[in-house]
């Protein structure tokens, strides 16, 4: 049998939502092929999220369950393997959408560096636990790969419930229905809902901003970047 290279770096991450460490190894050509395949299209986001899961999968070293990860944990372990495996920094380009005059725009083509180690991880000090009356609070989980993109409102807030308790017990979504959840959703009053959607809408994400002078203009553009896709895509 022809001998196949198994001896790769193992490096370690702690991810951001729970500060469990796990290890992985870096990209092979498979996984770098697989990069290609969506940065040549005009990959859906469903389509690129599935390559992550996939490049994710193939990469860790420990039995994790990717499809129930945390997206920000997710996102974070993609851009690690990112970092180690094709360095340190990405290269965008941008267009520069100074006004010069009214309705003419600079419209000059830039290669942005982005340096991939001075991404942050924000509103990881987002409020878990939302009192939605005097005896009723709900304990909020992260957004998770497994919801889908075109899942309504309804659907991604009970997809972000761990528990909801009152003064008599704890009751844990995962044991009751997709039908029992909605009924405690849509007997939820507007200010009920929108403190558990605001959970949502304010989840941890990665995040950078790039400051960079036209060379055209000579304007100062701050640029700033939320979410894995708005760095690689």
């Amino acid at each position: 049998m022809f001998p196949v290279v198994m001896d790769h770096p193992i490096s370690t991450c702690t991810l951001p939502s729970n500060n469990k460490k796990v290890q992985f190894r870096p990209f092979l050509e498979k996984e770098r092929k697989l990069l290609l395949m969506i940065a040549e299209g005009e990959a859906k986001i469903k389509e690129i999220m599935t390559v992550i899961k996939q490049i994710a999968s193939n990469c860790l070293i420990d039995k994790i369950d990717v499809e129930n990860m945390a997206v920000i944990d997710l996102e974070y372990l993609f851009l690690q393997l990112r970092m180690k495996s094709m360095g340190e920094v990405v290269q965008k380009q941008f267009m520069c959408t100074n006004e010069l005059s009214i309705g003419i725009n600079c419209n000059a083509t830039m290669k942005l560096d982005i340096d991939l180690s001075k991404v942050d991880v924000v509103n990881l000090d987002v409020k878990r636990e939302i009192k939605l009356s005097p005896t009723v609070v709900v304990k909020m989980k992260y957004p998770t790969i497994g919801v889908d993109e075109d899942a309504i409102d309804y659907e991604i807030i009970i997809s972000c419930i761990e528990y909801v308790a009152d003064k008599d017990q704890i009751y844990y979504t995962k044991n009751y229905t997709k039908e029992e959840m909605n009924d405690f959703i849509t007997h939820l009053n507007m200010a009920q809902f929108e403190a558990l959607e605001q959970f949502y809408l304010h989840a941890p994400m990665l995040t950078t901003t790039i400051h960079h002078k036209c060379v055209k203009c000579g304007y100062n553009h701050e640029i700033i970047f939320e979410g894995l896709q708005s760095l690689f895509t």
